[in-house]
């Protein structure tokens, strides 16, 4: 059975799996290096997520949950490491 990306537990799925920190990061490092952006959680900002470029670039993003799609909330600084 498939679920409507607009369910609560659709939803929940999709929360608890960006919660879990459970990788070394090479996947999400693959992603950077082909030129595609990646999705990260930052304690700082609870609720949302970051979405990072590979040139640095950051943004910070949130759910729309009526429409199912993630919303720009502002440019955020680029990480110094």
């Amino acid at each position: 059975m498939t679920q409507s990306c607009n369910s609560d537990a659709f939803h929940d799925a999709i929360a608890a799996a960006i919660e879990r920190d459970d990788d070394d990061g090479a996947e999400a490092q693959r992603h950077l290096a082909a030129g595609r952006a990646i999705y990260i959680t930052d304690p700082r900002y609870p609720g949302q997520a970051t979405r990072l470029y590979p040139d640095g670039r950051r943004e910070l993003m949130k759910l729309d949950v009526e429409r199912g799609v993630l919303i720009v909330v502002r440019a955020l600084d680029p990480i110094d490491d």
